[in-house]
């Protein structure tokens, strides 16, 4: 399951648009470190292994094997005093992270 809440797809969206961008979102696994492994999204063409999501004319892009191993993948976005920015959780995430988040 693929969850893209309504805030995150309003800022994809509009990121899409401004730049005129035509373009799938991949979510990957995009760094395994101390904290285990994190997810985050980036601009690609789909591939044979992929599972494909669509919310609202924003088409996502989750590798087969990743979807099985991360599900439910969720995607946010976070705004705060200090920081805003796209939070990724999903069964990957650690119990006490954020996911994937630039803040």
């Amino acid at each position: 399951m693929l969850e893209i809440t309504e805030q995150a797809t309003e800022k994809l969206k509009d990121y899409l648009t401004e730049r005129e961008v035509d373009s799938a979102i991949r979510i990957f696994v995009s760094q395994i470190g101390w904290g285990g492994p994190s997810l985050g999204m980036a601009l690609d063409e789909p591939k044979e292994q992929d599972q494909i999501f669509e919310f609202e004319g924003v088409t996502y892009l989750v590798d087969t094997s990743l979807m099985n191993q991360a599900r439910p993948i969720k995607v946010d976005y976070v705004e705060d005093a200090h920081c805003a920015g796209f939070s990724i959780t999903s069964k990957l995430s650690q119990p006490d992270g954020c996911g994937s988040c630039s803040c």
